[in-house]
């Protein structure tokens, strides 16, 4: 049976001895868990609004969330209300709450308690909105060696797209990525930007640019292109 994403990433992590949630392989986890649907144990009645059960299990308030529902069901016997939700708006719901995380507890796999700072710190690195260009201050420049995979997997996002996006490049700003989208609703560019952040270990943001405006030419002068059909 093939191993699920986030357990894989998981079982590296538990190969870099002498880390303490820094280093390559411990990036590749929290990036694949902020894409990751995760099951959130919630009160009964609580899925509209969404009201997390919360535990105390003396480290703090905690809540509870699984990366599938067969380990939900074999960690908490009677039945348990729950909601779908993906890793990254679960850390942006939790952000400056003081609230933990406990993932998969009592369930194997990728099981581990995660505190409120790196929940804060997950909702800053991956859930950064989309930008209008008009309100962007960029200072872009080339990119440096961008992965290979991330360049094919947004080209070929982009041509997927065609009807919605009417040009896009990969720039750079900062230690990071900026994806410039021209022609494009915010949604399309969210979707492009969650699959980059997928795709790369460098911090990513994206920003929507009219067709023809100083920031589109900027992006076409200096950022790499992406193909759109």
């Amino acid at each position: 049976m093939p191993v699920a994403p986030l357990d894989a990433a998981w079982e590296a992590v538990a190969a870099e001895e002498g880390r303490d949630g820094e280093g390559d392989a411990w990036f590749r986890f929290w990036r694949v868990l902020a894409g990751t649907t995760l099951h959130l144990v919630v009160e009964e009645g609580g899925t509209d609004p969404v009201r997390p059960r919360v535990y105390d299990l003396g480290i703090g308030p905690t809540i509870t969330a699984f990366d599938s529902e067969d380990r939900l069901a074999g960690a908490i016997a009677e039945p348990t209300e729950h909601v779908a939700l993906a890793g990254r708006d679960i850390a942006a719901a939790l952000a400056g709450q003081g609230v933990h995380l406990a993932l998969n507890p009592g369930a194997g796999g990728a099981e581990t308690v995660i505190d409120p700072g790196t929940l804060a710190w997950l909702a800053e690195t991956f859930g950064a909105e989309v930008t209008p260009g008009e309100a962007a201050t960029l200072a872009l420049a080339p990119p440096r060696e961008p992965e290979p995979a991330l360049l094919e997997g947004l080209g070929a996002a982009v041509g997927a797209l065609r009807e919605r996006v009417s040009g896009a490049w990969l720039a750079a700003e900062g230690e990071g990525y900026v994806l410039v989208v021209e022609g494009a609703d915010s949604e399309a560019a969210q979707e492009l930007v969650r699959l980059g952040q997928m795709l790369t270990a460098r911090p990513l943001a994206a920003t929507t640019a009219a067709p023809g405006s100083p920031l589109a030419v900027a992006a076409a002068r200096i950022g790499i292109g992406l193909r759109s059909g």
